[in-house]
């Protein structure tokens, strides 16, 4: 069995759109490895998709600063990737915080496609040349290049999800205990975390108003959040501001009918 290890330690949108590739490799009989920060983590935990997850911890390295500490933790987590041996190490990342681990990895291929971001193309051995941006193209169709690359079927875009405990489960029946489940459930999650991205608070309002007496309203966000929710109309249904962490928001967004938002 080949070993493949992708490289794509955030954020959390980019790291969902890459599960189709790890499936595309899975399907095809290879073992797959993912290297990925804290945003993505608890996606790619137990997700069916993957053999092996190495967890890089950013943040915390980051809040540390230059410490000896972090550089023993890196070196450990690097132990145990080239303890794998992979036969394809994948940088999909492009940049400095991924090209430190892909060159490095130990791999006897290491791929990484143009355009390229700060030297990282220093990391691989193999470059695919000519990938051609187009903007009216979804983005996880150019990590198939990857897999065309080395001669693999990518017909099959198949996004999954770790399964849902029975727990997580009990706990978002408690959370929606209340919903009128005879409407349509409708999530509006208008939280994202760069301001380029945010929609007009008056855009949401209209938006709200025109659901509220037809679906069952479920507004999410984190804590911080929590004004920006009052302010679209979060009063009009069911408030989940901060009351979910990542693995129950997939449960919740898993019952909806509906999920409206302005971040991947």
């Amino acid at each position: 069995m080949k070993k493949v290890l992708i490289v794509r330690l955030s954020s959390m949108g980019d790291i969902i759109f890459h599960i189709p590739l790890a499936n595309i490799f899975k399907e095809n009989g290879y073992e797959v490895g993912w290297v990925v920060s804290e945003k993505g983590y608890e996606i790619l935990k137990n997700n069916p998709c993957l053999d092996k997850v190495y967890f890089v911890p950013a943040k915390k390295w980051k809040k540390r600063g230059l410490n000896i500490l972090n550089l023993i933790e890196y070196l450990k987590i690097l132990f145990e990737i080239r303890k794998e041996k992979y036969d394809v190490v994948i940088d999909c990342q492009k940049m400095f915080k991924s090209l430190i681990w892909t060159i490095f990895s130990g791999g006897k291929r290491r791929l990484i496609t143009t355009p390229c971001k700060e030297f990282s193309n220093l990391g691989a051995n193999e470059i695919i040349k000519n990938v051609k941006i187009d903007f009216n193209k979804h983005v996880l169709y150019y990590d198939m290049e990857y897999a065309k690359y080395l001669g693999l079927n990518t017909d099959n875009i198949k996004f999954t999800l770790p399964e849902t405990s029975a727990e997580v489960k009990a706990n978002v029946d408690e959370l929606l205990k209340d919903l009128d489940k005879t409407k349509p459930m409708a999530i509006i999650a208008p939280a994202t975390t760069r301001e380029m991205k945010h929609w007009d608070v008056g855009n949401w309002q209209v938006v709200v108003e025109n659901l509220k007496n037809d679906c069952s309203l479920v507004f999410t966000g984190a804590e911080e959040n929590r004004e920006l929710l009052v302010e679209v109309g979060a009063d009009k249904g069911l408030n989940l501001c901060g009351k979910t962490n990542l693995e129950s928001l997939i449960e919740v967004f898993k019952r909806a009918d509906l999920v409206i938002s302005p971040d991947s």
